[in-house]
C-alpha cells in the first residue's frame, strides 16, 4: 500500500487505569462499554488498552505494548488499535486478545485514528513536511478498506486536525486554526466541498465527536477561565448547551454514547501529561455529572462508546 511519510515522531494522548484491573468477562449489552488507553503519569510510553462496563465499574485489561488509539470496530466484540511498534493497525478480539490480526500494514506515523463502520474506512491524522515553507502542517487522511486505497484531501491546504466522520453523511469534520483558535470544519468524502461548522474568536475549540445518529456534534471548547462542553444541532446550526466543567479543570475527549442521550469526557489540562486524568458522564443536557474514574496517578483520554 501507499505508505504515508511523517516527520515528527508520535505526540501522543494517552489514558490510564487504577492498578485494580478486573479480568472477568463483560457482559456484551449495547451502549455500555467505554473504550479507551492510557498510561502511568511516571511512564508516559508503557501504554494499555481498557474496556470498561460503566454500569458496574468493571474494567478489564485488552492490549499491552504500545497499543494507542483504539476504536470499535464491531462492537462490542471488536477493536482497532494502532502499534506505536510496528505502525500496524490491528484487528483485536475483546475475549482473545493475544490474536491480533493485521488490518493495515505500515499505514505510517499515526497522530489520530478512528473507524467509520458505515464508510468502512479508517480516518486519520498525520503531520506532513511543507516544501515550500521548510514547516510541518497537520494533515487528514482515510484509508478505505473495501479497496485497500489511500485518499488525501487537496482541497484542504489548510493545518487539518481530529477528524471525525458522520456515519449518516459524507463529511468528515476536523479542526482547524483558522484565527488565533481552532475552528470545526468539514469537507465531503470526495474533497468537493469545504466550509466551517462552527468558529470561536474567544474560546479554543479542541477535541470533539458527531452522534451516531449524525444530528449532533460536541465539542471541548475553553479559554484560560472557563472550560465547557459544548453541545451543538448541525441542522439549525445552533448551539443547544453549554455545559460548564470549569470546576474540573478542562473538559476534553467528549464522546456521545451511542444513544446521544450522554457525553463521556476526560479532565485534564492540554499538553500536560503529568497530572492524572479521569473520566466522567453527563446527561446531553448538563444534568446527573458522575465521575467514574478515581485514579491518582494514571491518565485517561479518549472514552468511547460507538
Amino acid at each position: 500500500m501507499k505508505k504515508i511519510i511523517l516527520g515528527l515522531f508520535l505526540l501522543f494522548a494517552f489514558v490510564g487505569c487504577n492498578d485494580n484491573i478486573n479480568e472477568d468477562e463483560i457482559n456484551q449489552d449495547s451502549n455500555n462499554y467505554i473504550l479507551f488507553y492510557g498510561f502511568q503519569t511516571d511512564n508516559v510510553f508503557a501504554t494499555s488498552v481498557f474496556l470498561m462496563d460503566i454500569r458496574y465499574n468493571t474494567i478489564k485489561k485488552i492490549a499491552d505494548s504500545n497499543y494507542i488509539y483504539p476504536t470499535w470496530y464491531s462492537y462490542p466484540q471488536k477493536i482497532l488499535a494502532f502499534s506505536t511498534f510496528n505502525y500496524n493497525v490491528e484487528l483485536i478480539d475483546v475475549e482473545n486478545p493475544d490474536n491480533n490480526t493485521v488490518l493495515v500494514e505500515n499505514i505510517g506515523n499515526l497522530l489520530f485514528m478512528r473507524y467509520s463502520l458505515s464508510h468502512d474506512a479508517i480516518l486519520f491524522n498525520y503531520k506532513q513536511l511543507d516544501e515550500w515553507t521548510g514547516q510541518f502542517v497537520y494533515r487528514i487522511a482515510y484509508y478505505d478498506l473495501k479497496s485497500n486505497s489511500l485518499h488525501n484531501f487537496p482541497i484542504i491546504n489548510i493545518d487539518a486536525r481530529n477528524p471525525v466522520w458522520s456515519e449518516n453523511d459524507d463529511f468528515i469534520y476536523f479542526l482547524s486554526k483558522l484565527d488565533t483558535t481552532f475552528s470545526i470544519m468539514k469537507v465531503s468524502k470526495e474533497g468537493t466541498s469545504l466550509e466551517v461548522v462552527l468558529q470561536d474568536s474567544e474560546f479554543e475549540l479542541s477535541t470533539f465527536d458527531i452522534s451516531k445518529n449524525s444530528e449532533f456534534l460536541v465539542a471541548s471548547r475553553y479559554n484560560q477561565s472557563k472550560s465547557y462542553l459544548t453541545v451543538y444541532e448541525l441542522k439549525t446550526k445552533s448551539i443547544l448547551y453549554n455545559i460548564d466543567v470549569t470546576n474540573l479543570g478542562r473538559g476534553l475527549y467528549p464522546s456521545f454514547t451511542s444513544d446521544s442521550k450522554k457525553i463521556l469526557f476526560v479532565n485534564g489540562i492540554p499538553n500536560d501529561y503529568s497530572t492524572p486524568r479521569n473520566i466522567f458522564i453527563v446527561d446531553t443536557n448538563g444534568d446527573n455529572l458522575e465521575q467514574l474514574t478515581f485514579a491518582d496517578d494514571y491518565l485517561y483520554f479518549r472514552p468511547l462508546n460507538w
